[in-house]
């Protein structure tokens, strides 16, 4: 029995971590349960008047009726939604965020916001955009631009493809295309005859382009060159109060994204450091850390872009609304709520406030005929509020529960799903690498571990001449010393990894591996540190197995490799539990 025990230890702790590891982080099932809002009142957004105590019928995650209840043909097993003296709009959608950490598709659901455009992609973002589709995933709708093109000396040089040649760009765009990216972003340093062959190479190949404004161009000159939006209202700062640049941004067709509120955060970044909001809990350490290295800009914009926006709103020009989330103290969610407030403080009625994060957002994506409204036959993409956003759009923060394609999070499941996400920072604040008892003794355990039995033993062994030959002879003799020597390798790798991991700066574990070892275009650390330490597990567990069957190994080194599997399996396991890891399959 002992020796039964022995053998399928190795196995059965295996097996445990897997699960442990990959089991799913969504704690709320993702249902396409049919359900109808009762008695609610509707703010379609086809217009600013309100459908008092109707109802609306959601199946298989569509719209499928509105009217009144008693008139509605209801499934009796409906899920009911008490919707009295309440009010029903369309998800809204922030415009303009940099999806930083997988968390933040938590909170935008908690905040109501069922789509997003991220404004800098990669491979992550594609990844995570086809699980939230595939239902693996809660999180909004993901539309997002592949990675920024910029000129020479790139504004980010880390996340940028440069081009300073027209003929590269052909094949930069198509490659984008063929990745799966929804659009193309320009930035600041592109050459004027770099910018007109992105903007006529998109149009060939039916990719907006949006983004800034080169500084080799004027405002003016991007208006009619075919661009989709323009962030930031960037370009404008020198045109302000200027009427004939607003007639031909409307003449133009053109979107805007301004981000007031991010410019309004910059200028009291200093005071921010020092008083963040209450929603910084939501925001991993490591990022805090990084805002805190962050200077203050000089820059008076919001004023200024707050009375453009009220020009150009009032004169019917296309606004839509966004953020910028992932810059300092923008928390992902909470701060589209910020900027619809200050445009209602920039003047802006609360009903076009709303429109240009609901309906705008699909007409400028080209969904209108599915997003946007409420309507029979759109995506079942609501927000439950208790206060009227017609009355003051800070009602917006008024959620009473979500419903993000059919899928239904109440004002308890979403409590829970910030109280997960504090919790967690939390902990990552109290626990980690640096100050957790029991990761140091982990290590320190490792490491002798390692000294006495993988380095010392074998490198006398190793220098032995006939015993290094012996190593590419087919012998039956030798089988146990190539087994010793593949699981010495195996683990030798596997504890470098674990011992760099504790020694790096508690940042540079929290934001990513990808800065130290420079692959951030090709992979994020969050699927490739799992997956290089389950590639050596697997390899171990399989030759320690195989060393069990055929007796190779004596009772010492048995349990010295065993201690090397469970102690990886351990670590990957408090890795993923304390967010340093996630990986998606």
């Amino acid at each position: 029995m002992k020796i039964l025990v022995r053998k399928i230890n190795a196995p059965i702790l295996f097996c445990i971590g897997i699960i442990l590891l990959f089991s799913s982080c969504n704690k709320f099932e993702i249902n396409n349960q049919t359900s109808v809002f009762k008695d609610v009142n509707i703010i379609t957004m086809n217009c600013d008047s309100i459908l008092f105590k109707h109802s609306v019928l959601v199946k298989d995650r569509k719209i499928v009726d509105i009217g009144i209840f008693e008139e509605m043909d209801i499934p009796k097993d409906a899920q009911i939604i008490d919707g009295k003296d309440q009010y029903l709009i369309p998800g809204l959608c922030d415009m303009h965020v940099h999806i930083n950490e997988d968390e933040d598709r938590l909170l935008y659901i908690a905040n109501g916001i069922t789509l997003v455009r991220n404004m800098s992609g990669d491979p992550y973002h594609l990844k995570v955009r086809k699980k939230i589709n595939e239902g693996c995933l809660i999180g909004p709708e993901i539309y997002t631009t592949g990675p920024i093109i910029d000129g020479l000396n790139p504004y980010w040089p880390t996340i940028s493809i440069v081009i300073n040649d027209k003929e590269k760009v052909f094949e930069v765009i198509s490659q984008m295309k063929n990745d799966g990216y929804d659009a193309i972003k320009v930035y600041e340093k592109l050459t004027r005859e770099v910018y007109y062959e992105i903007i006529r190479v998109a149009k060939e190949l039916d990719m907006p382009v949006v983004g800034h404004v080169p500084e080799s161009l004027s405002v003016r000159d991007v208006l009619f060159s075919g661009q989709t939006s323009i962030e930031h209202l960037d370009g404008y700062d020198r045109y302000f109060g200027v009427d004939l640049v607003v007639e031909e941004t409307v003449k133009s067709g053109i979107w805007n994204c301004p981000t007031i509120f991010l410019y309004k955060n910059y200028e009291s970044l200093d005071s921010l450091k020092n008083n963040p909001t209450a929603e910084i809990k939501y925001v991993s350490p490591g990022i805090v850390e990084y805002w805190k290295t962050l200077n203050h800009r000089e820059e008076k914009k919001y004023v200024k872009q707050m009375q453009l926006l009220n020009t150009l709103t009032n004169n019917n020009a296309n606004i839509v609304a966004g953020t910028d989330a992932g810059n300092p103290y923008l928390v992902a969610g909470f701060c589209l709520h910020d900027e619809l407030s200050i445009r209602q403080d920039a003047g802006l009625t609360p009903y076009h406030v709303l429109l240009s994060a609901t309906r705008n957002c699909a007409e400028m994506l080209g969904c209108e005929t599915r997003l946007g409204t409420i309507e029979k036959g759109k995506d079942a993409d609501l927000i439950l509020l208790k206060n009227n956003p017609l009355e003051d759009i800070n009602n917006t923060r008024s959620i009473t529960g979500v419903m993000a394609k059919g899928s239904w999070y109440s004002k308890k499941d979403l409590c829970s799903i910030l109280d997960d996400a504090a919790k967690k920072n939390s902990l990552m604040q109290k626990i980690t690498f640096r100050n957790n008892v029991f990761m140091k003794l982990l290590v320190i355990l490792l490491a002798i571990t390692f000294l006495s039995t993988f380095l010392i033993r074998p490198i006398v062994w190793v220098l032995s001449k006939n015993k290094l030959k012996s190593l590419i002879h087919n012998n039956a003799h030798h089988n146990k010393f190539r087994i010793r020597f593949f699981v010495i390798s195996v683990s030798i790798i596997s504890l470098i990894q674990l011992l760099l991991i504790a020694t790096l700066p508690e940042p540079t574990i929290q934001n990513g591996l990808p800065a130290v070892i420079g692959v951030s275009k090709l992979v994020r650390y969050e699927t490739l540190l799992p997956f290089v330490n389950l590639i050596f597990l697997i390899i171990l567990l399989i030759l320690y197995a195989i060393a069990l069957l055929r007796n190779y190994l004596s009772t010492y080194w048995k349990w010295q490799t065993l201690l090397i599997i469970s102690a990886s399996i351990i670590s990957l396991v408090l890795m993923n539990y304390w967010g340093f890891i996630k990986v998606y399959l």
